[in-house]
């Protein structure tokens, strides 16, 4: 009942902002619109696309391995089948399938790789919050993007405080939580946060060696530098300018709403934000929701095809990965 409930409010909210996004444009005006879009743009952003997706494999093979020895073709296994997860599945379950794949292909526990994962999202958010303070910075912005622009530089100033902590002060963090937990009363020691809480620390733990630090940040900023040039590219096909700007406004957007309660795939909630920060740049209504679904396809149309054909020949299930990540982590 708990579920059916929760697909049922997912399904309203993504609803809702897709009727949002769409507003009152035309049927045979979208139509025309997305007749308008050069094709070289798209497959130019196809490809970047699929070099943002290099560089994501090969942050996540640093963080996993300080000496970077895992081999890439589990960690695109893993990665391509979590994607489809999260474009099949509500909740952005395809993580925790992600990390059970990993664990089945590569001699890494499905514990390791999740708290590896949430180590990512730390950085994304890091690295998307910088994009927009830069981008407030550079060009007039509409108020709810400035204002977003303050809230992620206070928060983004938070975030390297912790991160610095967790990094330096990682083991000595492990040894207070565990004296908590020796303190806390039967019931609440025998919880499995502890055993999450301390992955999660040590998930941190290979940044604490300066060059793969520097590893790791440098591929978290490519990978966002090409996941921009994917919207630019789209952007280009419609003829949509000022190109950096909105390519850069779009994709904090986006991403950052990723964490807002959605349908599988984030319908509705993609394109809203896509069209609401477009017409920041007074796009045209119309051209912009053009834009969103067309974006909207490229990147999670691709993320279904290809994990498809990867999950067709391993054989794996979701049932499976997911079971794995959850026995280890109660």
């Amino acid at each position: 009942m708990k579920t059916a409930l929760r697909v049922l409010v997912l399904a309203l909210v993504s609803a809702a902002a897709l009727v949002l996004a769409w507003g009152q444009v035309p049927l045979l005006d979208l139509a025309s619109d997305l007749e308008r879009i050069s094709q070289l743009p798209l497959v130019l952003g196809w490809l970047v696309l699929a070099a943002t997706m290099w560089a994501k494999v090969e942050r996540w093979a640093w963080l996993l391995d300080a000496q970077g020895h895992l081999a890439r073709r589990s960690l695109w296994t893993a990665l391509l089948i979590g994607y489809l997860g999260n474009v099949v599945l509500p909740g952005r379950m395809g993580e925790l399938v992600r990390a059970g794949v990993l664990s089945q292909k590569a001699p890494v526990s499905a514990s390791q790789a999740l708290s590896s994962i949430i180590v990512e999202k730390v950085l994304d958010v890091g690295v998307l919050l910088i994009f927009l303070m830069v981008l407030d910075l550079a060009v007039p912005l509409p108020e709810w993007a400035a204002w977003a622009g303050v809230i992620g530089g206070i928060v983004f100033l938070g975030l390297c405080a912790a991160l610095i902590t967790v990094v330096w002060a990682g083991a000595r963090l492990v040894d207070w939580a565990e004296f908590l937990r020796g303190v806390s009363p039967r019931r609440l020691r025998e919880g499995p946060w502890w055993h999450w809480l301390a992955d999660f620390i040590v998930g941190f733990s290979p940044l604490r060696s300066p060059p793969v630090a520097l590893r790791v940040l440098f591929w978290t900023f490519l990978s966002w530098v090409l996941g921009g040039l994917v919207n630019v590219c789209v952007l280009w096909g419609f003829g949509i300018t000022p190109l950096l700007p909105a390519g850069v406004l779009t994709l904090v957007a986006t991403n950052l709403g990723m964490a807002l309660p959605s349908a599988p795939g984030y319908i509705g909630v993609h394109h809203y934000l896509s069209t609401l920060a477009l017409e920041a740049f007074n796009v045209p209504h119309d051209v912009a929701f053009a834009y969103a679904v067309v974006v909207h396809a490229l990147i999670f149309g691709s993320f279904a095809l290809a994990g498809a054909l990867v999950l067709m020949f391993t054989g794996i299930t979701f049932g499976q990965a997911r079971g794995i990540t959850e026995s280890e982590n109660p």
